[in-house]
């Protein structure tokens, strides 16, 4: 778990991975400082995009730059996961790092898994829906909360939810569908606020924010 850069806690599976003797010696070292971690996925951290990347990490870089005290001299072939944790009011509080090594592909599998049956548990029982979705290329997806917070079928394409909101007060859908076209005009980049959505006892409130990154610039 990472906080403004810095290591602030790590779970005794990740100890064994990086070679520690114990969690405390790497606490506080900071992220950015990370000798082998490549310039450009580092970027993209500070730019708070979502990041996913595998890598040989090499323990002689570590040692050498004094970077933690690990015990390993070799590498591993290191697949990495990062999700970004937000607060209620849309603020990043902290970076999650699954970090897994892929010597063993069949715990690496299952280890990602249990993860993501262990987010969606969350999302279930804190009511926390998640979509991710481009307002041009059109391509997205999303979890099986934010379908039911916003009283669509899971599954549903997300064309045929974003844009149309079959489900939301009249009222409220006027001001969803202006915002995105601000976004498209560069003239907006975030809205929070309470929706009416419809279900079998008539409407219930719920509370969405959405936040808008920069398209990624494309290389050639």
């Amino acid at each position: 778990m990472i906080r403004n850069g810095y290591l602030i806690d790590i779970n005794n599976k990740d100890v064994e991975i990086f070679g520690l003797k114990s969690r405390k010696d790497a606490l506080g070292i900071n992220l950015f400082e990370n000798p082998v971690i490549p310039a450009e996925i580092l970027c993209k951290l500070r730019k708070r995009g979502a990041v996913s990347f595998r890598l040989n990490y090499p323990f002689e870089k570590i040692r050498s730059d004094n970077y933690y005290p690990t015990q390993k001299t070799d590498f591993i072939e290191l697949i990495t996961k990062v999700t970004m944790l937000y607060d209620s009011k849309g603020n990043l509080i902290n970076y999650l790092f699954i970090n897994l090594d892929n010597t063993d592909q069949m715990v690496a599998y299952n280890r990602i898994e249990e993860f993501e049956y262990f987010f969606t548990l969350v999302s279930h029982y804190a009511k926390v829906g998640y979509a991710k979705f481009d307002l041009y290329s059109r391509e997205g997806y999303a979890i099986s909360q934010w379908y039911q917070n916003l009283g669509e079928k899971d599954g549903t394409p997300l064309t045929q939810v974003i844009g149309i909101y079959s489900a939301v007060h009249p009222e409220d859908r006027i001001i969803m569908l202006d915002f995105f076209e601000k976004v498209k005009r560069k003239e907006a980049t975030s809205i929070r606020k309470e929706l009416r959505v419809k279900n079998k006892d008539g409407w219930k409130w719920i509370r969405v924010n959405v936040m808008c990154t920069p398209p990624a610039k494309r290389s050639g």
